[in-house]
């Protein structure tokens, strides 16, 4: 019993410190229209080879 408690709490407790985002680089609507997320740089590689991947910071597109 001891151990499927712990066990438990320990699965608990890796899930709840789990985080991510992404990003909607295209988007379809019911009417087929097809459009772009809000923030999306094209010319940013989506396979993760630049120095930090996956990180994309904009500074001047926001007031």
């Amino acid at each position: 019993m001891f151990a499927k408690l712990s066990a438990a709490l320990l699965l608990f407790t890796a899930v709840s410190s789990v985080s991510a985002h992404g990003a909607l680089v295209a988007v379809t609507g019911t009417n087929g229209v097809d459009g772009q997320g809000f923030g999306v740089v094209d010319s940013t590689p989506r396979d993760g080879t630049r120095r930090n991947p996956f990180q994309v910071h904009i500074h001047d597109a926001f007031p």
